[in-house]
């Protein structure tokens, strides 16, 4: 005999009926799902597993949402239909693939998967439940989205199709289907089903058979051509058109700003390369498409511009070119690590000579290289300095904000970057003789060549690592899970070492007993990056993870020795948290401060910082703000742990960490950036995440 168990959904709520009836050894149980749609399906139920409505339905599957009872939380399971033989074959291949892909990556901005199995013959996955639906339901037919809304979607899915692609993943079908929006407004990438490894695109497809969804797809894609990362540009790009104007870009298609004149036009000009029917033809990197993309979208465009009425014509008059020349001292509000235009700023006005910029407020002071920080310089010149830009910005030198961090103003300025030949071969040289692996020469290697760097822009930094207590507050608006809470691989300290382990998180070290003030450890650059992206979005000014760059020059505070604390290892000690063999990290802010006031950028732990991490990647940055290599596999490290000897708090000292993983030794700090106009400072940043 059958057990048969009902669900239904109405309005939200559940009705179970359930009737039974005793088999013999074994019964076969299946659940009708119905949802306020008039499709319903019948599925095997899943044994730990209770199913409460189906979410969704395709040719090849449906979704239900269901609640794990051994971890009591919601999930998606998606559940691969019965198909005929042919098919069958080759979409149970193809689910597979997708499990498999699935399941090793950790993302914030891509769907996690949980586990996969068979019942009744029929594949299935669970998966993340994100509770918003997808980004086709926020959607109105003909009408472009917000663009707040647009920035902040778009931004998150160029940043998992860059994880993707720096993981070797195409998508191959991107679209608003496949693009879940949690409560929070975060965008999560969905659906892997045609993705493949770079290295094994057409593999997978049957010949004739065209894998994506047309409107969505690249011409390459279309006709079985080879492809590469620039296939998901283009997808991005259609997607980008549309919530851009409400339409698809579908045969000879007007400009975004024909449909939508609320966009500037550099974003006709950014989506028409990207939608270029020949690969060689688009941006050589994703990652270049969407930072440009994205500071085209901020840009305002001409009409909003001359919408201002005033009183005066002449009031009128003085306002147009007030904007026209005011200046834009940030750099693009995208993922940091790759490498945007050079735009002019005060450093070249300085180095020009001039002293005036074109159409520049007479009441801004001259910007000369009295204005900037150039090392060597003593810690009372770098303070008069701070002092200087904080009274032109009607400011103080530091400020706390919303979570009670203090942040510090770090004017623009110009250093050398890296470490001398001579020391390089002093470190390498100690290295050996110390017996350490091959890799710590190589990533002594890489701090060369030493070369000058200008940093063109004054910015904020926090002048502490992020602490425990700051990123609990996080974590409980947010109701986040990092990524060591997603994978099981904190580290934590049991007896007298260090150990990974799933009850080891952020907020749990084992056998030490954490205390708020302590910085944050065992979260990953992408929980960093999040992290940022919510106080960005709850103080409306963006904060991001600092580039190697801009970390290394405050870190410096205007100092050309060894360590930004003097020459030699006793001066080291009052600056930094360090000793081998060390226990723990100990409260932020306990040694003394730089000059510009920051603390802990030697030891305690080491911090995130928002570039790639390259071997050679000073052989080939540029010399004006360089933002890093555009890909890689690992992400910058600054400042040295607790555990390192004190050849690793030099604040030349580099090394790179798998983006996707915490560990006890790694936190990060934040910079907040400043936007200065024709008068002065704008902290609070029109936000358009």
């Amino acid at each position: 005999m059958t057990r048969y168990v009902e669900v239904s959904a109405r309005d939200g709520h559940q009705d179970v009926l359930r009737r039974a009836s005793l088999g013999a050894n074994r019964a076969n149980v299946v659940t009708t799902l119905s949802s306020k749609s008039s499709h319903s399906m019948a599925v095997p139920e899943i044994f730990g597993y209770q199913f409460v409505r189906r979410i969704g339905f395709g040719g090849m599957g449906d979704a239900v949402l269901a609640r794990q009872l051994s971890l009591d939380r919601q999930v998606a399971i998606k559940i691969l239909k019965p198909l005929p033989e042919v098919i069958e074959a080759e979409q149970t291949v193809r689910f597979e693939r997708e499990a498999l892909l699935m399941a090793n990556l950790a993302h914030p901005h891509v769907v996690c998967v949980y586990d996969r199995g068979i019942v009744e013959g029929r594949p299935y996955l669970v998966m993340e439940y994100v509770e918003g639906g997808d980004l086709r339901q926020r959607m109105t037919a003909e009408q472009p989205m917000p663009l707040d809304e647009t920035r902040r979607v778009l931004s998150d899915v160029a940043n998992a199709l860059q994880f993707l692609h720096a993981e070797n993943i195409l998508h191959r079908d991107l679209k608003p289907e496949n693009i879940l929006i949690d409560d929070n407004g975060t965008a999560k990438v969905t659906d892997f089903g045609v993705a493949v490894q770079l290295s094994e695109t057409g593999q997978v497809t049957r010949t004739g058979q065209i894998m994506g969804t047309l409107d969505y797809i690249a011409p390459e894609q279309r006709y079985n051509r080879p492809l590469d990362e620039r296939a998901d540009q283009y997808s991005l790009a259609v997607l980008a058109y549309e919530l851009l104007t409400g339409h698809k870009p579908v045969g000879v298609f007007p400009d975004v700003t024909k449909r939508n004149p609320q966009v500037a036009k550099d974003v006709d000009r950014v989506l028409s390369r990207a939608l270029q029917q020949e690969p060689d033809d688009r941006y050589a990197t994703l990652a270049e498409f969407a930072s440009e993309l994205d500071e085209a979208i901020r840009a305002p465009s001409r009409r909003q511009g001359l919408r201002v009425v005033l009183p005066t014509a002449l009031a009128a008059a003085c306002v147009v070119l007030a904007v026209g020349a005011s200046l834009i001292l940030n750099r693009p509000d995208a993922e940091p690590g790759r490498e945007g235009e050079d735009r002019p700023g005060i450093a070249e006005s300085a180095l020009a000579g001039s002293n005036q910029r074109p159409g520049r407020s007479p009441v801004d002071p001259v910007l000369d290289q009295s204005w900037m920080a150039i090392a060597p310089a003593s810690a009372a010149d770098l303070q008069a300095l701070q002092t200087r830009w904080a009274e032109r910005l009607r400011r103080s030198v530091s400020e706390k904000n919303s979570l009670g961090m203090t942040l510090c103003l770090v004017p623009p300025g110009r250093f050398r970057m890296g470490s001398t030949s001579e020391l390089i071969r002093q470190l390498v040289e100690d290295s050996k003789r110390r017996g350490a692996a091959p890799y710590v020469e190589s990533r002594i290697r890489s701090e060369a060549p030493d070369h000058d760097v200008e940093m063109p822009r004054p910015f904020d930094l926090g002048a502490t690592e992020v602490t425990v207590g700051q990123f609990r507050e996080f974590i409980e608006s947010s109701g986040y899970r990092t990524d060591v809470e997603r994978t099981g691989r904190g580290v934590g300290r049991t007896a007298a070492s260090w150990e990974r382990g799933k009850e080891f998180s952020w907020s749990d070290l084992g056998d030490l007993e954490m205390e708020e003030e302590w910085p944050v450890v065992n979260v990953s650059y992408f929980d960093a990056q999040t992290f940022c992206r919510w106080l960005s979005e709850r103080e409306q000014v963006t904060y991001r993870l600092p580039t190697e760059a801009e970390w290394e020059f405050a870190a410096r505070a205007g100092t050309v020795s060894v360590w930004s604390s003097g020459p030699d290892e006793e001066q080291l000690s009052e600056h930094a948290v360090f000793s081998p063999g060390a226990e723990s990290m100990m409260a932020v802010g306990r040694m003394r401060a730089n000059p510009l006031g920051l603390l802990d950028t030697a030891g305690n732990v080491w911090e995130w910082c928002g570039d790639w991490y390259s071997e050679n990647s000073y052989s080939q940055a540029r010399l004006r703000d360089p933002q890093g290599p555009r890909q890689g596999e690992t992400r910058v490290v600054r400042g040295g742990s607790f555990i390192n000897l004190a050849s690793f708090q030099r604040p030349a000292a580099r090394q790179g960490e798998v983006p996707g993983r915490g560990r006890q030794t790694v936190g990060f700090r934040v910079l907040r950036e400043i936007v200065v106009g024709e008068t002065g400072v704008d902290r609070k940043n029109p936000q358009t995440r």
